[in-house]
């Protein structure tokens, strides 16, 4: 890691340590840049579960593609992670829903009572 990223860090992990979403968005994008992918993945996945709809539809993705070495295919968690992002209000993860049922029609009519 480079110094400045090291500098940044030092200086957003404290703040992000309190559920400023914006701060933990930053940490994970330093890991993922770094390359470190368990680390980024860890805190896109905080950052979703405290409501930014841009980490949701990113772990709707991570999780429809797979990780490299961290993540699965989860197609449960994929519908999941983007219905919370529709339910948002945002478009492009009612979409992602939409795309999802038409590959995976009967796995869809299961999935949308989760």
């Amino acid at each position: 890691i480079s110094h400045n990223k090291i500098v940044a860090a030092g200086c957003i992990l404290p703040v992000s340590k309190n559920r400023n979403i914006d701060a933990q968005w930053k940490v994970a994008t330093i890991y993922d840049i770094e390359k470190n992918y368990n680390k980024a993945f860890e805190w896109y996945k905080k950052v979703a579960n405290n409501g930014l709809v841009k980490a949701q539809i990113l772990m709707g993705n991570i999780y429809f593609n797979g990780m490299a070495g961290v993540i699965e295919k989860d197609y449960v968690e994929s519908f999941k992670w983007y219905k919370k992002a529709a339910a948002q209000g945002f478009q492009k993860a009612k979409q992602r829903l939409q795309t999802l049922c038409k590959r995976y029609s009967q796995e869809c009519k299961n999935l949308e009572s989760i």
